[in-house]
């Protein structure tokens, strides 16, 4: 009987830990602003792939996931992409081409002004616009360097109104072992910008091609935030995780048509995150569609459309 008595007890304790850790968490969210993943402010092209592809040259996109992506092939691009979840818009222009640096430039705009807020930007109403300027190219056969510089304008509404202005910065790393593997190191957020918003990210990712057309792409992402000496009061809904993991894929037929799909485990923010596109290029024209949702977490569905030129 005493050991039943005791096995309750020690049952009983270990529940009222479980609760008083769960309620102090939930107290800690509360008091901050929970902080974007970049990944939620992509064009069609990488964010159907899950955001895994850190080494393949996905045009607008690598300007946000890694700008050294753009230094495996020589061309002039631009694009436009919407999103419907947050009014998403953004637009780019991309040159490897016109000589042995080449450079990019972006914009984007988003916010979340519903009732129903996202997992990627938190449980406030939010606006951010981006401009970005990148410098990329290769230091040798096989290896190319970007670096991008980004000026940041958030504003929040609600119990922690307020605007905020800032710059940060990435840099970013590309290694084609052979034709069909390349790997990709990016370190995000160098400067840390003063609102915290944007986290600090450090991520490494691959991409191979088993045959023409085809390419797989894997890339694991740690984030942390730091919380000394910014403007807002910043969280991660888990803090205890830290890792992000991302598969995708993609299949361009010889007719122009092509099929993505990714997946995205974004621990740090609780969420699941799969997706899918549709593709077609025609003599440098490419239209894109991809669309995601969330398998886990937070209600999150995102649709983008997106159209490009290159040269």
């Amino acid at each position: 009987m005493r050991q039943v008595k005791l096995m309750n007890i020690k049952r009983n304790a270990r529940n009222l830990v479980i609760a008083f850790s769960t309620l102090t968490a939930q107290w800690a969210l509360s008091q901050g602003v929970t902080v974007a993943d970049p990944s939620s402010t992509l064009g069609p092209v990488a964010s159907s792939q899950g955001a895994a592809s850190l080494a393949g040259n996905m045009r607008h996109d690598s300007l946000i996931l890694n700008p050294a992506a753009a230094t495996g092939e020589s061309l002039y691009s631009v694009a436009a992409n919407y999103g419907a979840t947050g009014d998403l818009m953004s637009a780019s222009v991309v040159d490897t081409k016109s000589g042995p640096v080449g450079g990019g430039a972006y914009y984007l705009r988003k916010n979340t002004l519903s009732a129903t807020p996202d997992g990627f930007l938190g449980n406030y109403e939010r606006t951010e616009e981006v401009a970005g300027l990148s410098v990329m190219g290769r230091i040798s056969e096989s290896v190319g360097l970007g670096i991008s510089g980004r000026y940041i304008k958030t504003k929040l509404s609600g119990v922690n109104s307020g605007s905020v202005a800032d710059w940060d910065g990435d840099i970013g790393v590309r290694w084609a072992a052979s034709r069909e593997l390349t790997f990709a190191f990016v370190t995000r957020s160098l400067l840390k910008e003063k609102s915290g918003l944007s986290p600090a990210q450090i991520s490494a990712g691959t991409t191979f091609s088993p045959y023409p057309g085809i390419l797989l792409s894997a890339s694991a992402t740690k984030t942390s935030v730091n919380t000394q000496g910014v403007t807002y009061d910043v969280a991660l809904p888990v803090p205890s995780e830290k890792m992000s993991y991302a598969v995708g894929a993609e299949w361009m037929t010889t007719t122009g048509f092509g099929f993505r799909a990714g997946f995205n485990l974004l621990q740090p923010w609780g969420q699941n995150i799969a997706s899918g596109g549709l593709a077609y290029q025609s003599k440098g024209f490419s239209a894109n569609y991809g669309y995601s949702q969330s398998t886990k977490g937070a209600e999150y569905s995102q649709h983008l459309l997106g159209l490009g030129f290159e040269l």
